[in-house]
């Protein structure tokens, strides 16, 4: 049998999906992140799948969304946060949303020994926090500094979240994180919208 990858696992028909859901589509031409949280997931692991996409006009037909790259990524914090919130009313988790240019190419950590080029939140998004008694708060917007970012230079391929993300979306691979500013930066775009899904894929 074939190991899964995230590319086998995005479905079709994700474009009607996203303006079912949200009422619209990123802009044509704009390239986008698009996540998709794995339900149910495995809590600490990168099973969930980061897209790079685009939503292109076609000549006479119905516009279409390509994927430029797909990659495992996790859009939960990890594990060690539930019992060790960084905020004390709880950990926050991404909720399923279109947050329009929420994201811009900056640095994640600034100024301090770790810091390294990610997406900076910088707008608001939804989310929603579990507290250490284990009950939830109700879906909050704002800036929470949840960006998108890998781990530090010369860390390759993760397979636990662990510290890696209190509430971010974090690919397991430094490397994978560069290509995928590269490929924002060869279009000259420097934001980006934030698609998440949930209960698409499993």
């Amino acid at each position: 049998m074939s190991p899964v990858t995230p590319g086998s696992l995005v479905p079709a028909g994700l474009l009607g999906i996203i303006e079912k859901q949200f009422g619209e589509t990123p802009d044509p031409g704009q390239l986008f992140h698009l996540v998709l949280r794995r339900t149910p997931g495995t809590p600490d692991f990168f099973d969930d799948v980061g897209l790079v996409a685009e939503v292109e006009e076609q000549d006479g037909g119905p516009t279409r969304l390509r994927v430029h790259r797909a990659e495992w990524v996790t859009c939960d914090p990890g594990t060690v946060w539930y019992d060790e919130p960084m905020n004390p009313e709880g950990t926050a988790f991404l909720q399923p949303q279109y947050a329009k240019r929420a994201y811009k190419i900056g640095l994640h950590k600034k100024g301090q020994a770790s810091e390294r080029r990610a997406f900076r939140q910088i707008r608001p998004v939804a989310y929603q926090r579990l507290r250490p008694d284990g009950s939830w708060t109700s879906v909050q917007h704002g800036i929470i500094y949840a960006n998108i970012h890998g781990p530090r230079p010369g860390v390759e391929g993760l397979t636990r979240v662990g510290r890696n993300s209190a509430a971010c979306i974090v690919y397991p691979s430094h490397s994978i994180m560069m290509d995928v500013i590269d490929i924002f930066e060869a279009r000259k775009q420097s934001t980006a919208d934030l698609v998440l899904l949930e209960g698409v894929i499993s």
